[in-house]
């Protein structure tokens, strides 16, 4: 590939457009889009795979299309070089090439100017942000939401991390496969019954799966999270209690408005750190959402602030809801709470305060991501939901599911919800048929 990339940075416009074009986009598709090989972990749609070939920061895999920035990587190329003169008619194709993959107010100016001063990421960050804007015209409100979601900054950073299975930061081939189906929008309900509450089905962006209050998913990851970030506060040296608050005004009062309390947070004054995960498709707050990027975690922020500021008040401690939506967008308190960690730690660590915070955002997003692959994987079975099923749709509204046949449902058990591995038949990219001879899984009649 570094060779392809190579010959694609310095050769002209001409040499790989029109009928040789097709070459391009063959090694794009094999590369990437799995069409040959099975080099990618699940099969995309047109919209999936325009989303995978965007930057982390605009909210895709990396996967960089060839076809689509070559030109861009030429004309940078060229113009270093000392040859970004009008006279140069492959530069001209290049950058012809180039206007046809952004706006209108991004396009290159040709006219008689010496280019000297082009970087190929600026290019390439021009062409993203009109490939973006192309995806959100027909994506459908609640897509809009989560691509609003996954385009907030550090969001894709649990695919930054270097995986560590002695760490705890991997994710099993099964959950990643998942896990990038749920980050691309594709269908993860399999058709499927929740396998823990049948009498809901599963919709298609993952949405209930994450959100479902059974078999315990939704406590695991919020231990998990709360875990990784008590353990962060600890190396900075700071005193950590969790889960503080309850049965203080009495023996009934079993809300606890500290998931981690810190005595000495800003100021002196001791922080109440309430940890909660939001769906950007929440019904209530998906409309708003689909337009504003954070609506989901401002919205909750309020809430926690309205529900927790009396108690903490009453004891003295200032409340801080660390509020961050599924897909890892955290909320500006969250924000503004890692920036004062990340100082303590660059001083202890000796890194630099923004490598010591992207560290910390990866860590909290991989257990985020990977708990809810499993919320997805642990509710997904191969059967198909009957004809008196009902689906809660993203709009709030309750429609009938029609279906004709009924297979017998399947509950995942507690080895799934661990995080340990589950065995799957085929080949495929994305495989998706269980073996229903391992113990992982029992039939429910």
């Amino acid at each position: 590939m570094a060779t392809t990339e190579t010959v694609l940075l310095v050769s002209p416009v001409n040499v790989y457009s029109g009928a040789p074009m097709d070459g391009v986009g063959v090694i794009d598709t094999d590369t990437v889009a799995g069409s040959s090989g099975n080099r990618c972990p699940v099969d995309t749609t047109d919209a999936a795979w325009q989303q995978a070939q965007l930057s982390l920061s605009r909210g895709g895999l990396g996967m960089r299309s060839l076809s689509l920035h070559s030109p861009a990587a030429f004309t940078a190329f060229v113009c270093s070089s000392g040859y970004g003169s009008p006279s140069n008619h492959h530069l001209s194709d290049a950058i012809q090439k180039f206007n046809e993959s952004v706006s209108p107010s991004d396009v290159i100016q040709f006219d008689g100017l010496v280019l000297s001063t082009v970087h190929q990421n600026q290019l390439s960050s021009k062409i993203d942000i009109h490939q973006f804007n192309n995806i959100m015209i027909i994506s459908s409100v609640a897509d809009k939401a989560c691509l609003l979601s996954v385009l907030s900054p550090h969001a894709a950073s649990w695919l930054t991390v270097v995986p560590s299975e002695g760490l705890g930061l991997h994710l099993l081939p099964s959950v990643f496969q998942v896990a990038v189906k749920w980050w691309l929008g594709l269908d993860t309900s399999n058709g499927s019954l929740c396998a823990l509450c049948p009498n809901n089905a599963l919709d298609p962006l993952g949405h209930h799966a994450t959100t479902c209050k059974e078999g315990g998913d939704v406590v695991t990851r919020h231990n998990q999270l709360r875990n990784v970030l008590a353990e962060t506060c600890r190396i900075a040296h700071l005193s950590v209690k969790v889960e503080m608050g309850s049965n203080l005004t009495s023996e009934h009062d079993h809300s606890r408005p500290a998931d981690i309390l810190l005595p000495n947070w800003a100021l002196g004054k001791p922080a109440a750190f309430d940890i909660s995960v939001t769906s950007p498709l929440n019904p209530k707050i998906i409309s708003v959402a689909g337009l504003s990027a954070g609506a989901a975690a401002l919205s909750t922020e309020e809430r926690k602030h309205t529900e927790n500021d009396p108690k903490c008040n009453a004891f003295g401690w200032c409340c801080v809801p660390l509020v961050t939506e599924s897909y890892g967008a955290w909320g500006k308190e969250a924000m503004d709470s890692f920036k004062m960690l990340a100082s303590r730690l660059a001083i202890i660590s000796g890194k630099p305060k923004s490598v010591v915070l992207s560290e910390l955002k990866s860590r909290l997003n991989l257990h985020l991501v990977r708990a809810n692959a499993t919320a997805i994987l642990s509710r997904t079975a191969p059967n198909i939901a009957p004809a008196s099923a009902k689906v809660e749709g993203l709009s709030g509204e309750t429609t009938e599911m029609s279906r004709t046949t009924s297979l017998p449902r399947f509950q995942f058990c507690n080895r799934i919800s661990a995080g340990r591995d589950c065995e799957w038949l085929g080949n495929s990219p994305a495989p998706l048929q269980l073996d229903r001879s391992i113990r992982t899984v029992k039939e429910v009649h």
